[in-house]
């Protein structure tokens, strides 16, 4: 945790391309938080779950997201796009193209796994090759957890007498995470725009590429439904269960809307987003400033619309500007540090 604390005290978040930051982290934080994976990784959230569930499809986002490393990796990954810590974690490592941190080092797991194998072929009578032939004749955790993986990756059981390929093990692991993050965030109903703008797993450009992090900020906030729009407050507002809790406040009035709620087909707009994308009179001159081809993009291919990084980026910055102004509070406390 001091590694962690110490890199987002140290590195201004906002002047540097996005990739730098994960690459500062996988050398400064990544090496601190999985110190001795080797030995303790057979009791984490990922081995148990590939350990209990009778294939890799069993596995769960949520169950992984909870072990204490990736946590530590899903809490950096948003405070570097911006988003809150609520943001369901499916789109951050869908946007961020990164897999859980365990997974990334199977690698270093099996290659320690190798290496004991080799000690114990030229029956070394070193302390922790002992060990080692102890894990293996008692089936001990740390060895049923090896085996595990080993077999979900290679469809075969572990046998001390095989060449094992850590590389290999990990890119299997590896896909089996992007197959289930494939599944389940199109399962998952908050997460609806999301499937919409998001085509595969990998690094998208805007986290790449978009200079100005306000503008990236706002992206992020858009795709990951991180935002206050009415389309997520209203679940939980007292109004959760009627669609006037979710009603555009620019398209709707509310005391109209309230008296006709109680009709059975009463159907308001909803302030989603495609609706402030495309329609919402709110952000009609914002809209119009657009380029005609990002404009029709909005209607015809919302994914294709995301590629416009940079346009669409300044556009949502000043979408939830407009939706969202800042407190007149805070203005003064501003003015008043400058006097």
């Amino acid at each position: 945790m001091r590694a962690y604390f110490s890199l987002k005290r140290s590195i201004d978040f906002r002047a540097m391309k996005k990739p730098v930051i994960f690459k500062l982290f996988d050398a400064l934080v990544l090496p601190v938080s999985t110190y001795g994976c080797q030995i303790w990784a057979s009791e984490s959230a990922l081995f148990k779950e590939l350990s209990t569930k009778p294939s890799p499809a069993g596995m769960r986002l949520t169950t992984l997201a909870r072990d204490p490393t990736e946590s530590l990796h899903l809490s950096f990954l948003k405070w570097t796009l911006g988003v809150g810590k609520r943001t369901s974690n499916a789109p951050i490592w869908g946007d961020c193209g990164r897999v859980p941190l365990l997974i990334s080092v199977l690698k270093q797991i099996f290659g320690y796994v190798k290496r004991l194998s080799q000690l114990n072929k030229q029956n070394c009578q070193s302390l922790v090759t002992l060990a080692y032939r102890e894990q293996m004749l008692l089936n001990l955790k740390w060895f049923r957890g090896i085996s595990r993986i080993f077999q979900v990756a290679t469809k075969k059981e572990f046998d001390d007498s095989e060449v094992i390929a850590p590389n290999a093990i990990r890119l299997v692991l590896n896909d089996h995470f992007t197959d289930v993050w494939e599944s389940e965030r199109k399962l998952n109903r908050k997460l609806n725009f999301y499937n919409i703008v998001k085509e595969e797993f990998g690094l998208e450009d805007y986290v790449s590429n978009l200079p100005k992090h306000k503008d990236l900020v706002s992206m992020a906030r858009m795709r990951t439904s991180s935002h206050k729009l009415k389309i997520e407050t209203g679940r939980y507002s007292v109004n959760r269960a009627k669609p006037i809790g979710r009603a555009c406040p620019s398209c709707t009035d509310i005391n109209t809307a309230e008296l006709l709620s109680e009709l059975p087909y009463f159907d308001p707009i909803i302030e989603d987003e495609l609706h402030i994308l495309r329609t919402c009179p709110a952000f009609h001159c914002l809209r119009s400033s657009l380029s005609e081809d990002l404009k029709s993009q909005l209607f015809s291919d919302v994914a294709a619309a995301f590629k416009h990084t940079a346009e669409l980026g300044r556009f949502l910055r000043k979408v939830f500007n407009k939706r969202f102004p800042e407190k007149k509070s805070k203005e003064r406390i501003k003015s008043k540090g400058k006097k």
